[in-house]
């Protein structure tokens, strides 16, 4: 499960926390201050997570990296640099 904002790269993607989820206060608050910049923003639930399908004790730490990674390359492509997106948030 994943939601994406349209908007200017490079975006910003938000890894949830172990346990956690996308729909958490954190995920929400950057993806509104994505918003208010104009840019692109992802969030997901790894595999057993909030949303996503499948069971919690079935995850790895592979598992997630991938699902993460699968997430990043469908929504960006690109590797993103991460000092770009953290001074535009700044400014």
């Amino acid at each position: 499960a994943y939601n994406k904002l349209e908007g200017d790269q490079p975006g910003l993607i938000f890894m949830s926390g172990f346990m956690s989820d996308m729909n958490g206060s954190k995920a929400l608050a950057l993806e509104q201050l994505c918003r208010e910049r104009g840019l692109a923003f992802l969030r997901f639930d790894y595999m057993g997570h909030g949303n996503s399908s499948g069971n919690f004790a079935d995850g790895t730490i592979g598992l997630w990296a991938q699902n993460a990674l699968t997430a990043f390359n469908a929504n960006f492509g690109d590797v993103q640099n991460v000092d770009d997106i953290i001074g535009r948030l700044n400014t």
